[in-house]
C-alpha cells in the first residue's frame, strides 16, 4: 500500500459471496467471516488506505568552496517531518428473509502518526560553464527523534427492525480491532531523515531563475498502519459476544519509508 491512496469496494445484492479472510486464533487455520452470501445475506465492504507526507525545515546556507564555474555550500538547520497513514475497513451485512430485519454496520480503523524533529546537515553544489544553465545537487541528513503513535479503534452497530421501532446496539469493536488490541500506543526512537537531489537551473536574465529537479527522500523507524494489523482472531471477542481473548494482539512494528518526486519552481530577485 505504498505510493498512493488505495481503495477497494465490493457490493453483493444476494448474488455473490463477500468474506473477510482471517486466522482462527484457537486453531491457527485460515478462515473467513462472511459479509454476504447468496440466500442468506446481502452486504458490502469498503477498504481505504490513505498516506500523507509533509516535511518542512529552516536552513542556514554559506559558502564552503568556490571556483570560477562552480561552488559548494554547506547547510545547517532544523527539520520537521510528519507522516500520517490510515487503514480503514467498513462493512455492512443485512440478513435476507429474517422475521426481524437485522443489519450490522462495522468499522476497523488503524492510524499511524509519525513525527520527526532533528538537526539537519548537508551540502549543496552548483556548476555552470556559461552562467545561463547550471547543474545543481543537494544532499542532506537530519539526525533526531521519531515519535511513533498508533491508534486502533473499531465499532459495530447492530440494528434490528426498521423506522422508529428499530433498536440499535453499539459495540466498540469489529473484527480486526477488538478489546485485546484497541487503544493508543506510543514509542520514541532515534532516527534520521535523508534527502538527495539533482536538478537543472536556467537563468534567462539576471533577475529570473527557473529550476527543475529530482528528489529522493528516506526515513528510518516509521510505523505504517497495515503493519499493525494482526489477522489472528479470538472469535469470542467478536460482537455481540465480547468475551475475553488475547488475539488480535498489538506489537508496534516499524519500517523504513522512502519517496521520490520531481520539483519545479522559479525565483525573481529584486
Amino acid at each position: 500500500m505504498d505510493g498512493h491512496d488505495l481503495r477497494y469496494k465490493a457490493v453483493s445484492n444476494n448474488g455473490q459471496v463477500i468474506a473477510r479472510p482471517v486466522i482462527d486464533a484457537s486453531t491457527g487455520d485460515e478462515t473467513a467471516v462472511q459479509i454476504a452470501s447468496p440466500g442468506t445475506s446481502t452486504g458490502s465492504i469498503d477498504a481505504t488506505s490513505v498516506t500523507q507526507l509533509t516535511s518542512t525545515g529552516i536552513l542556514f546556507r554559506d559558502l564552503l568552496w568556490a571556483s570560477p564555474i562552480s561552488r559548494l555550500d554547506y547547510l545547517i538547520g532544523y527539520r520537521h517531518t510528519h507522516l500520517y497513514d490510515r487503514l480503514r475497513i467498513d462493512d455492512t451485512s443485512t440478513l435476507v428473509g429474517a422475521a426481524v430485519p437485522t443489519t450490522d454496520r462495522a468499522t476497523d480503523q488503524f492510524r499511524a502518526i509519525n513525527q520527526f524533529d532533528g538537526a539537519d546537515f548537508g551540502l549543496k553544489g552548483w556548476w555552470s560553464n556559461t552562467g545561463k544553465l547550471a547543474l545543481t545537487s543537494i544532499g542532506k541528513i537530519a539526525l533526531g527523534a521519531t515519535n511513533n503513535t498508533v491508534l486502533v479503534s473499531g465499532q459495530t452497530v447492530n440494528t434490528m427492525g426498521t423506522g422508529r421501532t428499530a433498536t440499535h446496539n453499539t459495540f466498540g469493536s469489529d473484527l480486526l480491532a477488538l478489546p485485546s488490541n484497541i487503544g493508543r500506543y506510543d514509542r520514541q526512537n532515534l532516527g534520521y531523515v535523508a534527502e538527495v537531489g539533482a536538478g537543472l537551473e536556467w537563468r534567462p536574465a539576471c533577475y529570473w531563475k527557473f529550476n527543475l529537479g529530482y528528489t529522493f527522500f528516506y526515513w528510518s523507524q516509521v510505523a505504517r498502519a497495515l503493519d499493525q494489523v494482526d489477522r489472528a482472531v479470538d472469535f469470542n471477542q467478536v460482537p455481540p459476544t465480547v468475551g475475553p481473548g488475547t488475539r488480535p494482539a498489538f506489537h508496534m512494528h516499524t519500517t523504513t519509508f522512502w519517496a521520490q518526486g520531481l520539483n519545479a519552481g522559479f525565483t525573481q530577485q529584486f
